[in-house]
């Protein structure tokens, strides 16, 4: 009887965490396709200037909820480099999606796993098995496909979504390191508030006052990104991420109908075909991970977010 109810604990812990990460999927096509409209008319640094300032007022109710003085902590440190990777992450990954089709920028996002493994190999000294370095070099074949060098459909832009992933995996490493001393909301609401002057200096440098109509669509896309990042967070604490991450595949979906519906942009097939081949090792890297915690143990509230 303990064994079915344990059983069926854990499959409702699955579909909830499916359908967060469903969740996620969908805000993040929605900030995506939001990006790329107000970036006719707005400048992408000023774009991530006011994402983290808004993102900071919608999350204000819930801060001064639990009370300011119980959000602290003491790796500022590790703050002061989740910020600055977060940062940058998010102007190449502004500019980017500003000038290339949505689809494949985000396709091409999906390689954040495959660069956090790497990372954690070189930085938390993690072992990696054969097994996964060859799911990791099937991976980048597939940003290959993506990306297809040398074809007149190379556009230099997508290589900013590369460095993109990659200031993203350095924040995944810097995040499973707070979470073992800091709560994750915590974790989110002194990141924004960080980000927010960090993004300033270079929003001033092209700044462009906004309309009332613009700063609501920016107060929209604030919220927007807080139901994105605190979905995607429910998800990897209610399941494991062997579990959810075949569902981030819907990213694709969402991106594909909003792009196609807003602008009129069609996905072609390689960028089908890069996206399936680079989810498919990311899905088999965390499984491997999932198996390697079984052998190894480790903090049960570590999680990357």
């Amino acid at each position: 009887m303990i064994r079915i109810k344990k059983l069926f604990h854990e499959q409702n812990n699955h579909v909830q965490g499916i359908l967060w990460m469903l969740s996620a999927c969908f805000w993040f096509a929605c900030m995506g396709t939001l990006i790329r409209y107000l970036s006719s008319d707005m400048p992408p640094f000023e774009m991530v200037f006011f994402r983290n300032l808004f993102s900071v007022v919608c999350i204000l109710p819930w801060a001064y909820k639990i009370g300011f003085k119980n959000i602290r902590t003491k790796k500022w440190n590790l703050y002061g480099y989740r910020t600055i990777s977060g940062v940058a992450g998010m102007t190449m990954l502004f500019t980017a999606l500003s000038i290339i089709p949505l689809t494949n920028a985000i396709a091409l996002t999906f390689t954040v796993p495959i660069f956090t493994t790497i990372l954690a190999v070189i930085f938390l000294g993690e072992k990696v098995g054969i097994h996964r370095w060859a799911a990791i070099i099937i991976g980048f074949a597939g940003v290959l496909v993506i990306l297809r060098p040398g074809h007149d459909s190379f556009q230099y832009a997508s290589l900013l979504v590369i460095a993109t992933t990659i200031c993203w995996s350095f924040s995944n490493i810097f995040v499973k390191k707070l979470t073992k001393t800091d709560d994750t909301k915590v974790i989110v609401f002194i990141m924004m508030v960080l980000m927010t002057p960090l993004s300033l200096p270079l929003a001033l440098m092209v700044w462009q006052t906004p309309t009332y109509e613009q700063l609501a669509w920016l107060l929209l896309l604030g919220w927007i990104s807080n139901q994105a990042q605190f979905s995607m967070t429910h998800a990897y604490s209610k399941a494991d991420m062997s579990v959810v991450l075949p569902f981030d595949f819907s990213r694709l979906l969402f991106i594909s109908i909003l792009a196609y519906i807003f602008f009129g942009e069609v996905i072609d097939l390689w960028t089908i075909i890069g996206a399936s081949i680079i989810l498919a090792s990311s899905v088999y890297v965390a499984r491997k991970e999932k198996q390697h915690k079984k052998k190894i143990p480790i903090d049960p509230t570590s999680e990357v977010v």
